[in-house]
Formats: C-alpha cells, structure tokens, sequence
C-alpha cells in the first residue's frame, strides 16, 4: 500500500514526506508511524531498516520486534554515534590524563613494605601522643585509618592530586584508591590481634570480615586487577589494665590474608570472606587462583544456606524451589 501521486490514493496517516536524498527530521514517539519517503513514484511508510539506521544502528542489528512497536521505540532512542561522539570528547581529558601516567612500578609493594615499622612507630607516637582519641579495641580499625593515610602521604606513596579516601564511608571498599598509576590501586586497611576482654577471655589472632564473595566477583575483581587489591594489617596489643600499642604493620596481596575452608573453598562467614591466622602461611598464590574459587564458594553458601534452614520451608516453597532447579 501506499500513495501513488497520479491518482492520488493515500491509504494511511502521514504527517511528513522525507525525500530520500535530504536530512531526516526529527523521529518522535507519538508520530514514528507516521514519516513516509518517495521511492519509485510512491509513498511508502519509512521501513525497519531505515528507522534503524536513523539512529546510527548498524545494518547487522536486528530488532526482533513488530514494526509497529519498533516506531514507538525508536521515537524514544537516541543517536548512537552522536552519543558516542559525545562520550568521546567529555571523557578525552581523562583519557590523555590516564594516558601519560606511569605504569605502576615493579617495587610498589617492596617499597611499601620496607616502610611498614615505619608506619608502626608512627602510629605508636600517635596513640602515645593522643590519648584523648580512646584507643580501643572496639573502634582501633576506624581510629587508625587517618593516620596510615596521613603517614602514606608524608611519605610520599600516595599523590595528594591523585588518591580517593573513602575511609570515612564503612560500606564502601577499598578504603583507599591509589590513582596516580596507568591502573587503579585498591588499599584497604585491617586491624586486629590480641585482644583481652573485660570478662578476662583472650582472642589471638581474630578472623575478619573481607567484604562478600557477591561483591569480591561482581564489583571488586571488575573494577580492579587482582593483583593490584592490597590490605594494609595492623597487629595490635590490648590487654585489660594494659595501654594499647601496635605491634606490626604488615602490607601485602589482598589474597595472601584471605583463609581456606579444609575443602579448598574461600573461608567464609555469612558469605564475608574470611582471614585466615595472622601467623600462619599463606593459603593462596595467585588472584587469580581467589578468583577461580568465587563460584564454587558462593553456591556452596547458598547451598548450605538451604540446607540449614530446610525446617522452616512448608512444603509449597519447597516444591517451587524444586521445580525451579528442574528448569
């Protein structure tokens, strides 16, 4: 169907006439039906194709969708390549910006680590000097945060111009992001060790929580390479009747804290990776090698989950949770 300009039958609603050499006008949603475009003597409704190709989708695009919605649809879309060029000149600062920092030096960690008694003096002088701050076991790991960063500093392992502290936020990981190298740097701070409460108990040695494995898979290891996520531990010493002091301060791979399960799984704890005994060797080589177990881990939570809880499922939810597994 369509309109024939000799004897001038039109059947069906057009608002615009594009020639086929000129520009496109605007496409809205209410009237994507409605354009219509001179081929071969006639007037005919714009096409799939043509709409597609309005808005910069590329001929092997395919839609899938009736013509009908597809009118509705593109009226609401924007133009790709536009949005692209767009894209490309407010992000071109940044790109050049990360294009001339330096590649993250071979000894970054080395020498980071050749500072950690450095650091450890420093925060003694800090407790030492500070004693209005109320060190205590309960708030240590927040107490210490600003301090390392203020040593960091100091010492110049980090770039003023060229870090984000998100300390201040407990929800957010890592503490720290070291920016100042071609790639980001992920720094989160830990603390722990011997601790003797007021009912006399002694903890050596207590686990932490990591984060989860939700998010150690979906955010963390997607935003940051494995072997740039570090964890700064501070060992510390707080007896009941004794003055808190630290101990150590220790810098290392993220994965050389984290603990094994005795079936070679992540340590976890309500699905929090889980640290393994600060004094006992490391049960992971690689980031990779974390990484690798992310899955098996998280279904066997979940799984232990279910199992733990079967008694408090009736026997409907128990039948759609089997017939959900059968799909």
């Amino acid at each position: 169907k369509g309109y024939n300009i000799v004897t001038g039958k039109l059947s069906f609603e057009l608002n615009k006439i594009m020639d086929p050499d000129g520009y496109s006008p605007t496409i809205v949603a209410t009237e994507g039906d409605k354009y219509g475009v001179i081929d071969n003597g006639k007037i005919r409704r714009t096409s799939e194709r043509e709409c597609l190709r309005f808005f910069g989708f590329p001929d092997e695009y395919e839609s899938n969708i009736p013509i009908e919605d597809l009118y509705d649809l593109v009226g609401n879309t924007v133009v790709i390549p536009v949005v692209e060029f767009a894209g490309e000149r407010l992000l071109e600062p940044y790109s050049k910006e990360q294009l001339m920092r330096p590649q993250i030096p071979e000894d970054y960690l080395r020498i980071r680590q050749d500072m950690m008694s450095d650091l450890t003096d420093f925060l003694n002088q800090k407790i030492r000097g500070n004693p209005k701050a109320g060190w205590h076991y309960k708030e240590f790991g927040k107490q210490v945060e600003q301090p390392i960063i203020e040593f960091l500093l100091l010492r110049g392992l980090l770039d003023p111009k060229n870090y984000i502290d998100q300390s201040a936020n407990k929800n957010e990981i890592p503490d720290i992001i070291d920016n100042q190298f071609k790639e980001s740097i992920f720094i989160d701070i830990k603390a722990g060790n011997i601790v003797q409460y007021a009912t006399g108990r002694r903890v050596t040695n207590p686990n932490q929580d990591l984060s989860t494995t939700f998010r150690w898979k979906e955010e963390t290891l997607t935003r940051f390479n494995g072997e740039n996520c570090y964890f700064i531990e501070i060992k510390y010493h707080h007896l009941e009747g004794e003055d808190l002091y630290v101990v150590e301060s220790n810098m290392d791979k993220f994965y050389k804290y984290v603990g094994k399960t005795p079936d070679g799984l992540i340590s976890t704890r309500r699905r929090n990776v889980r640290t393994k005994p600060w004094n006992s060797p490391s049960q992971f080589s690689s980031a990779a090698e974390f990484e690798s177990l992310l899955v098996a881990t998280i279904s066997n939570s979940i799984k232990k989950d279910i199992m733990n809880n079967m008694d408090y499922l009736n026997d409907l939810d128990k039948r759609e949770i089997i017939d959900h597994l059968s799909d």
